[in-house]
């Protein structure tokens, strides 16, 4: 296969895996964070004030998923890399991007004018948020992972 095919390739199935992670990821957040009716639960994110954040995250999510997709299918297809691995690495990755990008940018934009301490600061907005978005995510993501390995290898 031609690096750029499987370039190609390993974009589209990784934003499809990602889709389906993301939409997991909503329906989870709408069932712990929603009130009220099965509709409104739905909507949950209009209810809070860091929706901005959460499409922050999903554009980052989406973006780094994109490269590291390009980088997966050239990984699997052309190198022969192991395909399980390679995509546990890509969700993990992505993932972690995600977290990184859209807690930096609430860190830049809300914790220094507001925090005390540098260091109070970096452990409520970046610290956080790697704690909980991974130790929650990382089975998720793994899982994904290796169905993504499965559907570049098949």
């Amino acid at each position: 296969m031609l690096p750029v095919d499987a370039t190609t390739l390993g974009r589209s199935q990784t934003l499809f895996i990602v889709t389906i992670g993301a939409a997991l990821a909503y329906l989870l957040a709408a069932a712990v964070f929603g009130t009220g009716s099965w509709l409104t639960s739905l909507l949950w994110l209009g209810s809070f004030d860091y929706w901005p954040n959460v499409l922050v995250a999903a554009g980052a999510l989406y973006l780094s998923s994109w490269v590291y997709g390009g980088w997966a299918g050239r990984a699997i297809l052309v190198a022969h890399r192991n395909a399980w691995g390679v995509g546990i690495l890509v969700s993990e990755a992505s993932l972690l991007t995600a977290t990184v990008v859209a807690s930096s940018t609430v860190f830049f934009r809300e914790a220094l004018p507001l925090q005390g301490t540098l260091a109070d600061a970096l452990v409520d907005y970046l610290g956080k948020p790697l704690w909980w978005v991974m130790g929650g995510g990382w089975l998720p993501a793994a899982m994904l992972g290796l169905w993504l390995g499965y559907r570049l290898k098949g």
